[in-house]
């Protein structure tokens, strides 16, 4: 739960699911911003990463887990007729099916999927009863992992909110001699930042008392010589 390296947290749980259930394969899929499911992990028994795994798993036994929030057994796919007209069924050779919601708190936000496309393994009540304990913790790195982004976003925009507001405040000259960071004062430094490189005469107005003074000094101070 402290790792925030979510990758590698479902890449070793998905190893330790593949062990405990003896699955020939197994994918962890995840809710976007758009609602839909993406594969985020997809490793087989031989601990190799699937490829284009979007296409290697039955997307009904999947969408049916995501809507219902309930776990999905098939002990033989090949054998059920519901199955026998679905592409990846019969294309995959998948015998076996255990698929069980990932959920946080009454929201399901992923679902995991493991299956068999040999007879030999057929999941069980107990298989499933596994998983689903497997899948009560992948939860908690998911949300740490999602509010660790969130964070480090909100650092990210502060941090550049910051700089700019540095970066509006800083002038090329040095005006120690006035005191003020209003933003009339900052138009006045950098009015003062135009003009103290010029050749050209300068005319300074305002009431008694105002800092006309210490303006002409910083004008001369930091004009051309």
């Amino acid at each position: 739960n402290a790792g925030l390296d979510v990758d590698k947290v479902l890449e070793l749980m998905m190893r330790m699911m593949l062990q405990v259930t003896r699955a020939e394969r197994g994918f962890i899929m995840l809710k976007g911003s758009d609602g839909k499911l993406k594969p985020v992990t997809a490793l087989n028994f031989n601990d190799e990463e699937i490829r284009s795994p979007q296409f290697e798993f039955s997307s009904t036994i999947v969408e049916q887990v995501a809507r219902t929030g309930e776990p999905a057994v098939v002990t033989d796919a090949l054998a059920e007729s519901q199955f026998r007209g679905q592409d990846s069924i019969m294309d995959l050779q998948i015998r076996s099916i255990l698929s069980v919601p990932i959920k946080q708190g009454d929201e399901t936000i992923g679902v995991v999927y493991m299956d068999n496309q040999s007879g030999q393994k057929r999941f069980t009540d107990e298989d499933r009863e596994l998983l689903l304990q497997f899948a009560g913790k992948i939860a908690g790195p998911i949300e740490n992992s999602r509010q660790y982004a969130r964070q480090k976003e909100e650092a990210d925009f502060l941090k550049r909110t910051l700089t700019t507001s540095l970066e509006q405040l800083r002038t090329k000259y040095s005006y120690g001699n006035i005191i003020g960071q209003s933003k009339p004062m900052r138009e006045l430094f950098k009015l003062l930042d135009k003009i103290t490189e010029t050749h050209f005469p300068v005319l300074i107005l305002g009431e008694s008392g105002t800092g006309k003074e210490l303006v002409a000094k910083a004008v001369h101070f930091n004009g051309p010589r």
